[in-house]
């Protein structure tokens, strides 16, 4: 059974590493951001999950590799459906998709 302070460590431990992370670190930058879409989406705070990938997805250089962009595109899709916004989760599902290579 998991330690009811789990939540907490998590938190602190992602504060600490986004405090002592090199701000211009884009690409660490932008997983962190992926990291906090992900625990906020776990603590049950859709709204700031949304705010975390978007931040992730704005910080375009160097260029999101296609895997990055449609995991956090596919992220987007569960947390628009909490949300209540199919029509947002229509649209992050086609640029989730969008990114899959083409096979051959």
């Amino acid at each position: 059974m998991a330690c009811t302070s789990e939540p907490r460590r998590r938190e602190r431990a992602y504060g600490t590493v986004a405090t002592i992370s090199a701000p211009d670190n884009v690409e660490l930058r932008r997983y962190l951001q992926w990291w906090e879409g992900l625990l906020r989406f776990r603590q049950g705070r859709a709204a700031l999950s949304r705010a975390a990938y978007h931040e992730a997805l704005a910080l375009d250089e160097p260029k999101i590799d296609a895997a990055t962009l449609r995991s956090i595109h596919y992220n987007l899709v569960e947390v628009e459906l909490a949300l209540g916004n199919l029509a947002a989760a229509g649209r992050e599902l086609g640029a989730a998709i969008a990114q899959i290579p083409p096979a051959g």
